[in-house]
This record gives C-alpha cells, sequence and structure tokens, in this order.
C-alpha cells in the first residue's frame, strides 16, 4: 500500500478552476513560484475525468511536484454530482495518473467504505470533515473519522471567535503525529492556518497567488513562505500579532514580520481579528496558546485595559493601551 511521501511539503496551495487549461496554467504558475505540493480539486472542472490527464501530464513534466486531488460532491459542499462510485473512480483514475494522495469527505467515505481498501492501494488516502456553520466538539469528530482506516485526516470547522483557534491548535498538538489535518476557516481563523504546521498538523492549505482559494481565509501561498515564513516556525516560535476589527488592512504583520527576518529572530507576527463582543474571548486563547504580545488598535485600545494585571502610569492617565505583552505570567500594557 503507498504511503506519503516523507518530504511533503507544508504547504498545500488548493486549486479550484472550471477547465482543465486554467488548471493546468495556474498549477505551473504555481510550481514556478515555489509550490510543490498542490490540491487539483477536480471537482470544479466540468468534466472532473478531464483532469486525470492533465495530472499525468503534469507529473510527467515536473516529477518533483505532489498533487492532492479531491472530488467533494455538491451536497457536501463541493461542486461534483455523479454518484459516490464514480466519485472512487475518478479518484482511483487520477492516482493511478501520478497524484501523491487522494482526499475524500467522510460522507461519501462512511457510504463506501467497503470500497476504501482498493483506493488505498492506489494513493494513500485523506479522508476530511467539513463544518460551514461553527466550530463543534473535535473529539467525536475525530473519533468519527477513525472509524474509515485512511491515512491521514482532516478537520476544517468555521471559526466564529478566538477560542474557536485555541480549541484547533490544542486538538493539533494532542493529536501530532496522526497524520492530522486541522484548519479554522474564516478570517478569524488564520492563526491556524500559519501555526498549524509547527504545532502538529502534518500541512496547512494556502490560496494561488492573485486569486481567491477554495475555502474562506485561505491565505496566499507566497505569503504563507515569504511574510509567514509558515515552513520556518518550530513549537518553540514566539507568536505575536495584533488585535482589530477590522485588521485585514494593517501594515504590521508586514513590517514586523521583516523585521523579524532582518535581526533572525525565530517569532512571527500575525493579524488576530477581535470583534469587541470577543475580546475577554481573545484573552482567554492568547494566555492559552501562547501569545508573547499583541499590538492593540481600533475597537480595543481602551477596553483592553480591564483584563491587563499591570498598566504603565502613562498609560494608566490616557486611559487606553497599544501594547501589551507578557512578563512572568502577567499581561502587562
Amino acid at each position: 500500500m503507498p504511503s506519503l511521501p516523507r518530504s511533503l511539503p507544508r504547504i498545500c496551495v488548493a486549486l479550484g478552476l472550471p477547465t482543465p487549461s486554467q488548471l493546468s496554467r495556474a498549477a505551473e504558475r504555481e510550481y514556478k513560484d515555489g509550490s510543490t505540493f498542490l490540491e487539483f480539486r477536480l471537482d470544479h472542472l466540468s468534466d472532473p475525468f478531464a483532469g486525470i490527464e492533465l495530472i499525468r501530464d503534469f507529473r510527467k513534466n515536473y516529477s518533483d511536484a505532489h498533487i492532492l486531488t479531491t472530488c467533494r460532491h455538491k451536497e457536501h459542499h463541493g461542486r461534483y454530482s455523479g454518484t459516490t462510485e464514480q466519485q472512487l473512480e475518478i479518484l482511483e483514475m487520477a492516482a493511478k495518473a501520478g497524484a501523491a494522495a487522494t482526499d475524500l469527505e467522510i460522507e461519501s467515505a462512511e457510504c463506501a467504505k467497503s470500497a476504501l481498501p482498493d483506493l488505498r492501494k492506489s494513493a494513500p488516502l485523506f479522508v476530511s470533515y467539513h463544518n460551514f456553520q461553527n466550530t463543534p466538539a473535535l473529539d467525536p469528530v475525530l473519533r468519527r473519522l477513525q472509524r474509515i482506516p485512511a491515512d491521514g485526516y482532516k478537520v476544517a470547522t468555521m471559526a466564529r471567535k478566538p477560542t474557536d483557534n485555541l480549541r484547533l491548535i490544542q486538538f493539533a498538538r494532542e493529536h501530532r503525529g496522526l497524520g492530522l489535518i486541522a484548519v479554522a476557516m474564516s478570517e478569524i481563523g488564520t492563526p491556524t492556518r500559519v501555526l498549524g504546521p509547527s504545532l502538529g498538523c502534518l500541512y496547512t492549505y494556502a490560496a494561488p497567488s492573485g486569486t481567491d482559494g477554495t475555502a474562506p481565509g485561505q491565505i496566499s501561498a507566497k505569503l504563507m513562505r515569504s511574510l509567514y515564513r509558515c515552513e520556518k516556525l518550530t513549537k518553540q516560535s514566539r507568536v505575536y500579532g495584533v488585535i482589530a476589527d477590522p485588521v485585514a488592512h494593517s501594515k504590521s504583520p508586514l513590517i514586523q514580520n521583516r523585521a523579524f527576518q532582518t535581526r533572525r529572530i525565530d517569532a512571527v507576527y500575525l493579524p488576530f481579528l477581535v470583534a469587541s463582543p470577543h475580546l475577554k474571548d481573545w484573552m482567554a486563547a492568547a494566555t492559552a496558546l501562547p501569545v508573547s504580545g499583541f499590538s492593540v488598535t481600533i475597537p480595543h485600545k481602551q477596553r483592553i485595559l480591564r483584563y491587563l494585571d499591570n498598566i504603565e502610569p502613562l498609560a494608566k492617565r490616557i486611559g487606553a493601551v497599544n501594547t501589551v505583552w507578557r512578563k512572568a505570567g502577567k499581561w502587562r500594557g
């Protein structure tokens, strides 16, 4: 039975395009930009079978590329509308054409459990769970997934508040070595996408350059590599960031991460989207992650004071804080 490549990259670029030619061009562009691990979303093609020859040709031209093939059914947040039998046939043909692994959603896997051993003879299999509503209790999700023998498991949930990130990160830590991919979707979930591989996940997903990804909150592979240095982070790397709502416009991640790189500091600076009602929730998540410090901007500069253990005299006099750091287990601002 085939096994996963030992040198599997930490970042998988998710490609969902409507035609084989568009998919081929996007894959080639990402490969030449430094991404050798690519997800081909065959369900995005009007004819998923047309992707088989594309995989064969791409592997012929770029033999060191790793292709993950997915053909998710439209009933389970994909675009494929055929039968489960045809779905498995497409994945098996993709594996035989050179795909490094296949991904099958848990709903289809449960319906075709008896056929999966044959699929795994062609390539390693990931069984995936997606929840586009919220982040439920995760241990029952894992138990459900593990009823299906597979080479790895993916859990993707919707982050609604900062502690959803914390739960997914702790989940990844606890099950390190299981072949697990755990990501929180939405802009709130950014930390899980960047930190996941350093905290126990097999890899993380990214969007192609210049276009949207295939799931909410995906960051471009170029930013993941060059700005956040996702591939170089370890569990010892310090985590900093900026909290705001909105936060996507902030230049702080660009400035601070470039400074870390210049000074060769093992740290990363992330944009944390924290809505006003979630400030207390953020402090719980920041304490447990742990976050070493963070910048504070609108709308939290005044309200953050109530959650700090020590406040400098000038900040107390002004009634606002723009920087928070941790010292001896206490939050200072």
